[in-house]
């Protein structure tokens, strides 16, 4: 157990890059981060669970009419095609060149939406600095102008809009809220009904981040209220309003609503068409309201248009699937005789096989931080799994009056089966570990990228067990695994 303890020191020591300290300072930091830990999951309920950016699903189209094309507006339709590719460092370089030559042109329009656009672009590098210097010029520029035409107006909007998606990413929701809130009056002067719409659903998603879930979903259906044009015009709209709705409920748990002075429950075809969306018929038959998130988040990656916004899905559809496995602990905590029902089992395996595929999508994101937050997220499930499974083993090892039962013996033999499905799944991503930690330290300051890393040195913190044996091993590689297991 000692030994097992100085691996995971010096890993956390080498993680958390606490250097130029005295050896007391470091490990009094050290033991306190660790015990810290051990109190996140009741201190944080939904622990790295509710973490989700809110990002748009590429970089803003031009808002005004379009003059004949020149080298700026080319070099800044090239910069959104690379964007969308994922080739973020070109992207960059491209609209650099066209706020550049839209500077030369005196064209402050396109040069101040320009500069939103790459602020957008640094969000997804989660380059926070340059970030904020391009939308803190958009943001000048705009200011400079007293023009209050439609086209102004909405660039005017844009810039907030993409302020508030920097806020949000930062962690300061108060004034995300605020930049939304402005956004949107910019976009209703324009008579901009589309931005209107993606600004008030981009609040809702503050507010969850925020712990008002029940806020953020009256605010959803008091939206879906008005039936805005946009809703049931714009699939991208429907995309994000689905995958608000979708979390919204897989954290709230059912939407009710008063009807006729009574409460209504709402099935997920009532919920689909608040987003101007139909869902299947058979949808409307899933009574649990983990199903219900599923088939809204199924939906919204279906419609999705951008490859970035389908990977941001994905993750919820992770976080969802994982709730799900958590409620089918429960019932075999509740009953552990259930471990021998071979359908039981499967429907474990199938479970963990559906968070690391919706995981392993959201991995390929090119925005790095959601990139981590997935391989994080998978491999915590994977060891939290594993651990579980050996809790039970070892409870029911414990109060087995008879092995040799039948009943009971089939339980350890199944559980021990589970375990043995899930051993080179583990392996597979703990030898990714190395890399996955590098990531971690290469990604700029952020709130989400804190919890990140928090939750992944809650996953590698050793359960005490005073039979765990760590056995010698011979290269950091094989040390990182024994840790793990």
């Amino acid at each position: 157990m000692a030994r097992k303890w100085a691996v995971f020191l010096s890993r956390v020591q080498s993680f958390l890059a606490i250097h130029r300290k005295s050896w007391l300072i470091k490990y009094v930091l050290i033991f306190t981060f660790a015990w810290s830990l051990t109190l996140l999951p009741s201190l944080l309920p939904n622990f790295g669970l509710t973490i989700s950016r809110f990002k748009a699903s590429a970089i803003a189209q031009s808002s005004v009419a379009q003059p004949p094309a020149d080298s700026g507006s080319i070099l800044s339709q090239q910069a959104q095609q690379f964007y969308e590719q994922g080739d973020l460092e070109t992207a960059v370089s491209k609209l650099k060149q066209a706020i550049e030559q839209f500077r030369v042109n005196g064209d402050t329009l396109q040069q101040t939406q320009a500069w939103s656009n790459l602020s957008l672009i640094h969000q997804a590098r989660a380059d926070w600095r340059q970030a904020e210097i391009a939308i803190a010029n958009s943001i000048r520029l705009a200011q400079l102008s007293s023009t209050q035409t439609s086209s102004w107006l909405s660039v005017q909007a844009q810039a907030l809009e993409t302020q508030a998606k920097l806020n949000f990413s930062m962690g300061q929701f108060e004034l995300a809220t605020q930049a939304w809130n402005q956004a949107t009056q910019y976009y209703s002067q324009a008579k901009n009904e589309p931005g209107a719409v993606r600004t008030q659903l981009g609040h809702s998603l503050t507010l969850q981040e925020m712990g008002l879930h029940r806020e953020a979903l009256k605010q959803l259906l008091k939206l879906s209220e008005n039936r805005p044009a946009a809703l049931t015009t714009d699939p991208s709209l429907q995309a994000t309003c689905l995958r608000s709705l979708g979390n919204a409920v897989r954290i709230v748990s059912f939407v009710e609503i008063q009807e006729a002075g009574q409460s209504k429950t709402l099935t997920v075809s009532e919920l689909g068409q608040h987003c101007g969306v139909t869902l299947s018929a058979s949808a409307g038959t899933k009574v649990d309201y983990l199903d219900q998130a599923t088939d809204l988040l199924q939906k919204a990656i279906a419609l999705a248009s951008s490859p970035q916004m389908r990977v941001e899905i994905a993750l919820l559809l992770g976080h969802t699937a994982q709730d799900k496995l958590r409620q089918i602990q429960d019932t075999c905590e509740r009953q552990p005789t259930q471990f021998s029902n071979y359908l039981l089992t499967q429907y474990l395996l199938t479970q963990v096989k559906t968070i690391s595929q919706a995981y392993e999508q959201a991995a390929q994101s090119s925005d790095a931080l959601i990139s981590a937050q997935a391989k994080v997220s998978q491999l915590s499930v994977l060891i939290d799994f594993d651990r579980w499974l050996q809790r039970q083993e070892t409870q029911l090892q414990q109060q087995a009056s008879n092995p040799e039962i039948p009943h009971e013996k089939a339980t350890l033999e199944a559980i021990a089966d589970l375990r043995q499905d899930l051993k080179q799944p583990l392996i597979n991503q703990q030898a990714q570990l190395p890399d996955l930690i590098d990531q971690l330290n290469r990604l700029s300051p952020s709130h989400t990228a804190f919890y990140t890393r928090l939750r992944l040195a809650h996953s590698l913190l050793p359960v005490p067990n005073s039979q765990t044996r760590i056995e010698p091993t011979t290269s950091p590689q094989e040390q990182m695994l024994a840790l793990l297991q």
